[in-house]
């Protein structure tokens, strides 16, 4: 089991099924995680802010939670 399919196996244990996120160098091995387990999925935005606006509406509006993910760099500072 790698870090990545780590991850993903601990946010399930948490009851999160959807992750947004912004791809990038720093997150790839974990986007690619997601091919690999069908239990949770994701969702590719264009902002960090975005992101966790998405996340908390889901959790808020559904059955279960959801998470966000971000790479590495300026935006992970926002």
């Amino acid at each position: 089991m790698t870090v990545a399919e780590y991850i993903l196996k601990f946010l399930i244990s948490k009851n999160v099924n959807h992750v947004f996120l912004i791809t990038g160098g720093a997150i790839s091995f974990v986007v690619d995680a997601f091919s690999k387990n069908k239990r949770i999925k994701y969702t590719c935005v264009a902002h960090e802010q975005a992101a966790a606006m998405m996340a908390d509406a889901y959790s808020r509006a559904g059955k279960g939670f959801a998470a966000t993910m971000v790479t590495s760099g300026p935006g992970a500072l926002s």
